[in-house]
């Protein structure tokens, strides 16, 4: 696959990365050649998950990260950064873990989706000449980039 989709050089984030599905993720960046962050609000599971990967070749990291929390995301941001000197690829395949969220689907209240109504609203992630806004933090949100000016430091508006 990586001669189709070649990530050789770049940096990805991968939140929920230690779940089934981006796990998948995960796999699927590295394998093609990037270096994958695996965010995750327990650092444990994912470094359980990025240590197998690591023997098998893959350049995988760990980073705390709490989509709920808009701090957490600039500090996730701000830490990919300081260790990888650049971010090329944001995933969201993270879900919050809070109150509700082990419910059927069709019993989870949207705010739960959400992390509430603060994370609602749109916020952009600027790193060197990246930029990123996505409508939500909830799990499968796309993410925009458009070019920048900002310097390296990361910014959440």
């Amino acid at each position: 696959m990586k001669e189709a989709f070649d990530l050789t050089g770049r940096t990805a984030v991968v939140t929920g990365g230690a779940g089934l599905i981006g796990r998948g993720l995960v796999e699927g960046l590295g394998g093609c050649g990037a270096h994958v962050f695996i965010a995750e609000v327990d650092l444990a599971a994912a470094e359980a998950v990025a240590e197998p990967l690591r023997r098998s070749g893959m350049q995988v990291s760990s980073v705390v990260l709490d989509i709920c929390d808009v701090a957490s995301i600039e500090a996730c941001v701000a830490e990919v950064v300081s260790r990888a000197g650049r971010l090329d690829v944001w995933v969201n395949s993270a879900y919050p873990k809070t109150p509700g969220a082990a419910a059927d689907l069709e019993q989870v209240p949207v705010d739960v989706w959400n992390c509430g109504s603060r994370l609602f609203r749109p916020i952009t992630i600027s790193v060197g000449n990246l930029s990123l806004t996505p409508s939500t933090w909830a799990a499968g949100t796309t993410m925009t980039a458009r070019s920048t000016a900002s310097g390296m430091s990361p910014t959440v508006r």
